[in-house]
């Protein structure tokens, strides 16, 4: 305080607000570090997108500098938090399709209703075998060897039919058109023999 030229209630202020801030920072850095990038990516088994983790460090940052401001310096903080709340709502508007999506893809990796493998039916339209889940999209590979993008926005609110649980095993029911011109008794035998002869079928009827 001598050397300065501050009282010691200001020097005091100033040093305990500096060491809050460093633990702030630090507190920010393990968040981004152990737990978005790595509690949520070992428990999803994917990587997280940046933006997340920066977003969240971003927070942890604002709610520190709002609290060492009100509690240490004794400040009004009202307006800036007044400010940082407008600046989340524009920032949340702007991204919102995008945050969703992520938002989204980080629950379908932690609750995990299918898994890369999987054959599924949404929405009772499409249906195919999950090639790959990201944390914006999952990729469907269809019967027809087509790969379909489909936005994990539209699967927050879809109907999931998981054909893999609780095991593998699920009844079709496949139509097939054959030529008039073939018999009746070959047309059974053929689709007979095909049933029989197929990998993992079971003869019910």
């Amino acid at each position: 305080a001598l050397v300065s030229g501050l009282s010691e209630v200001t020097l005091t202020q100033w040093i305990v607000g500096a060491l809050s801030l460093a633990v702030t920072l630090m507190l920010a850095r393990i968040v981004k570090r152990e737990i978005v990038h790595g509690w949520l990516e070992r428990r999803s088994a994917k990587e997280v997108p940046p933006l997340i983790g920066s977003l969240v460090s971003g927070l942890v940052i604002f709610v520190g500098i709002c609290l060492i401001l009100a509690f240490v310096f004794q400040r009004d903080v009202t307006a800036l938090v007044a400010t940082g709340g407008a600046s989340l709502m524009i920032l949340g508007i702007a991204l919102r399709d995008v945050m969703l999506a992520l938002f989204t893809g980080i629950l379908l990796n932690v609750e995990k209703p299918f898994r890369v493998g999987d054959s599924v039916r949404i929405n009772d339209r499409l249906s195919g075998k999950v090639e790959r889940i990201t944390w914006r999209t999952t990729v469907l590979q269809t019967a027809a060897n087509e790969t379909v993008y489909v936005p994990n926005l539209q699967l927050s609110t879809a109907t999931i039919l998981n054909q893999a649980q609780p095991d593998m095993r699920s009844r079709r029911t496949i139509e097939r058109t054959i030529d008039y011109d073939t018999s009746v008794e070959s047309a059974e035998r053929i689709l007979y023999a095909a049933t029989l002869a197929a990998a993992g079928v079971t003869h019910v009827s």
